[in-house]
């Protein structure tokens, strides 16, 4: 390719670069504008329906509005946050998908007063607020939408990488197109004078000069007729010319050559044809082939060698009976007893949510559970069993119950500080003590700890709900303590540990 078409293909992928970038530019902050648009008409919606919520159920503190407006949050997949606030009374109702759209007040507590602040990010997410009218003190809803989502980006991707693959197709077409045009042009001239300079004939005036082959005989040169010569009567007779001493002697002809003829002075010379009859070759003299003689082993001795005892077979290996396979065999992640998670796969797990937890910047917690009283029966399997199917029914995620000994279990909480966790944990225990398992009354201790934004080691966690359990069971047992972390010792503890 020349450098003119060059030029001209970087000019016109520099436009369609350009030309692609303006549309998806254009056609992000189109759907921006449209599903901000939208949002504002649904921020209305939400302000009437809150309305008529409160004003069915009795308050905003009502059980049966919090339940409503979780039904209509729910409705809303572009809804991130929906809270109701007053400058009086603070937040009266909070809900969102992640705490990490609430900046300030961080823990939602019923003696705050203000105007939250929420952190939005600008580009994707739009904060909408809303006056509600009331007699009393003036109420505000703010709701945070999504105007630029990945439903509302894939499209656009997606129409920006056909565009993409269909200018390379053309591109690829035109470049071998030109290509091949070039060529071409370039090999006709080629073409053309070859075939002139083989097709013209040789100029009487100049002949082709003649290549002969090497022949073992002397070529033939035709004989052609002296002129005569005629001389005038009053010029005087020319003295004869001395004949040179090196006269070539007569050439011996081949049989098959034809008689000299005579020829006219105004023929063109004949060129010798050369012949094909190629002289006989001496064939080789034959080698006489000596057969040798085959090379015999040397002559063993007459005695024989006594021949070495055959090795007598090997016992068969004994097979593996069922019950060694089945040992050998990996065993199930849940226990078939009581159809928790097996203790060996704990500790891998709180590292992983522990790291999960510390990217998501969320908290999580882990809480162990002890049974109370010792048992000198056999009755405790039974006991661990029932508890633990207690368990199962109360914590969805069963994958997060863990075996710990025969009387106590570990249960990691994801999302939750250590007031949450306590107050779950609690109903769970006020369950187990008012359920009769084997006969009698069973309870049982907890104790709990929890990330609370700090990072830190399994073991660290671990060793925290243990001290809380074992704190729980000396002061009478039946009860949950958390395990609360005072920040200004922690990091006294840490610039220790550095020193």
């Amino acid at each position: 390719m020349n450098k003119g078409f060059s030029w001209f293909f970087l000019t016109v992928s520099a436009v369609f670069f350009i030309f692609i970038v303006g549309l998806t530019g254009y056609r992000i902050e189109d759907a921006r504008k449209t599903n901000a648009v939208s949002a504002e008409e649904r921020l209305s919606g939400l302000a009437a329906k809150a309305r008529s919520i409160r004003d069915s159920t009795g308050g905003f503190d009502a059980p049966q509005f919090k339940k409503d407006m979780r039904e209509v949050f729910d409705e809303e997949p572009r809804l991130l946050l929906l809270s109701v606030h007053s400058a009086q009374d603070g937040i009266l109702y909070l809900v969102a998908r992640n705490r990490t759209y609430m900046k300030e007040p961080s823990p939602v507590t019923p003696a705050w007063r203000g105007t939250p602040i929420y952190q939005v990010s600008k580009g994707y997410e739009l904060l909408l607020s809303k006056e509600m009218a009331d007699e009393q003190a003036p109420v505000t809803l703010d709701a945070m939408f999504v105007i630029m989502g990945r439903e509302d980006l894939y499209p656009i991707v997606r129409d920006d990488l056909y565009l993409f693959l269909a200018f390379l197709l053309v591109c690829g077409v035109v470049i071998l197109v030109v290509t091949s045009i070039q060529e071409g042009t370039a090999d006709a001239p080629r073409n053309s004078a070859g075939s002139a300079y083989t097709a013209a004939p040789p100029a009487p005036e100049q002949p082709a000069p003649a290549v002969l082959r090497e022949q073992s005989y002397a070529p033939m040169r035709p004989v052609q007729p002296q002129p005569a010569h005629i001389e005038p009567a009053h010029a005087e007779p020319e003295p004869p010319r001395a004949q040179p001493s090196y006269a070539e002697p007569p050439r011996a002809q081949p049989p098959h050559a034809e008689p000299p003829y005579a020829q006219p002075p105004y023929a063109q010379p004949l060129r010798a044809q050369p012949s094909y009859a190629e002289p006989p070759y001496a064939e080789p003299p034959q080698k006489e082939l000596l057969q040798a003689e085959p090379v015999r082993p040397p002559q063993r001795s007459q005695a024989l060698r006594p021949e070495p005892p055959v090795p007598e077979p090997l016992p068969p290996e004994p097979r593996r009976s069922e019950t060694s396979q089945e040992l050998s065999a990996p065993r199930e992640l849940t226990s078939p007893r009581t159809g928790l998670v097996w203790a060996e796969h704990f500790e891998p797990r709180l590292r992983a949510e522990l790291e999960r937890a510390a990217l998501a910047d969320q908290d999580v917690a882990l809480a162990r559970i002890q049974i109370d009283e010792p048992f000198v029966d056999s009755r405790l399997p039974m006991v661990y069993a029932a508890i633990a199917r207690l368990l199962r029914e109360i914590f969805p995620l069963h994958d997060l119950i863990f075996e710990a000994s025969d009387d106590s279990y570990t249960l990691l909480l994801p999302d939750n500080e250590v007031d949450a966790a306590v107050r779950v944990l609690d109903d769970f225990r006020a369950r187990v003590a008012g359920t009769a398992i084997e006969g009698r009354i069973r309870t049982i201790s907890i104790g709990v700890s929890s990330r609370g934004g700090r990072l830190i080691e399994d073991s660290t966690l671990l060793e925290e709900a243990n001290v809380s359990a074992d704190k729980a069971t000396r002061e009478g047992g039946n009860q949950v303590i958390g395990f609360r972390a005072d920040p200004s010792r922690y990091r006294e503890s840490l610039s220790s540990a550095r020193s």
